[in-house]
């Protein structure tokens, strides 16, 4: 098992590993990262702080129904705080000179890649029991952390190839494929911002798209983003006041994520591979667990066998 120092695990993640477990086909699991809303100072000093918190909570949310998606198709990931591997699968690794955790800045999805690789039949499974860290509270170290976490996905397109060599379902190459390419599509998008200027100056037309489609483009992705808030809210019992301060965060949020992505192409072209570590901050008063939050997910969803 895998845990940071900030990780705490809910009362019911033994339970749900040694069920996962109980499959043999599983040779890993991964809990439910979430992440504690302390550390932000208080007042206005500490806006900007706890609305990091709270949108890092909000994409670790979103993560994890993704998971429960992705675990029902085979395709499920380990996202690092609260993994478990298989004791036997680790040594197998070992024993062949394969290392069950790569050398890469993403260990954890390349481990799950590698999992996949080594015998399609093998699982991930996606637990419901969350596990809480602390969340980044200063924009510096939120970027720095992007960047790494940016980098380590661009350091995974060697594995590319191989998925589409091997044997394996058509569902998980699809997905694994688009986690690795995520960094150069992003790609595309910071060209498209960065040339609009030299697109007023020499009038060079976008694609053109016809009112309809630009009205489902626009309103298609709001849609999306206030199903998740109102969700977040209800899993949290947050007054439904906070969804549109949740809404009015996510440009933001957005904006800081995007700042990591010329930094990340920068260290991975220049070969600068610095682990860097995210800084801790006193968290003497942890939240309590959400553990009705998580039976209620469990009593929804049968299908996945270790409840």
């Amino acid at each position: 098992m895998v845990l940071d120092a900030d990780g705490r695990v809910g009362p019911d993640f033994p339970r749900q590993v040694r069920g996962a477990f109980a499959d043999p086909r599983v040779m890993a699991a991964q809990g439910w990262m979430r992440f504690r809303q302390t550390g932000a100072p208080a007042g206005l000093r500490g806006t900007l702080g706890r609305t990091l918190l709270l949108q890092q909570d909000i994409e670790a949310f979103i993560t994890g129904h993704i998971q429960r998606y992705r675990h029902r198709g085979g395709t499920a990931s380990l996202t690092g705080n609260g993994q478990c591997m298989r004791v036997s699968y680790v040594a197998d690794q070992l024993a062949r000179g394969v290392d069950p955790w790569p050398e890469v800045l993403l260990e954890d999805f390349a481990s799950a890649v590698g999992i996949r690789l080594h015998d399609p039949s093998h699982r991930v499974a996606a637990l419901t029991a969350h596990v809480s860290q602390q969340g980044l509270i200063e924009v510096p170290g939120f970027i720095r952390q992007r960047v790494r976490w940016t980098q380590g996905a661009m350091e995974c397109l060697a594995y590319l190839p191989r998925l589409w060599r091997r044997p394996g379902p058509l569902l998980t190459r699809l997905d694994f494929s688009y986690f690795i390419l995520g960094p150069w599509l992003n790609a595309l998008l910071i060209l498209s911002i960065a040339s609009q200027g030299l697109r007023r100056v020499f009038g060079w037309e976008g694609l053109p798209l016809s009112p309809a489609a630009g009205l489902v483009l626009s309103v298609l992705p709001l849609l999306f983003q206030l199903n998740w808030a109102a969700r977040y809210c209800l899993e949290r019992r947050l007054p439904w006041t906070m969804v549109p301060v949740i809404l009015l965060g996510l440009p933001v949020y957005s904006f800081v994520l995007l700042t990591s992505l010329p930094l990340a192409y920068f260290n991975h072209f220049t070969g600068r591979r610095g682990w860097y570590k995210s800084v801790r901050h006193d968290d003497s008063e942890p939240e309590a667990p959400e553990d009705t939050a998580q039976a209620a997910y469990a009593a929804q969803d049968p299908d996945l066998s270790f409840r």
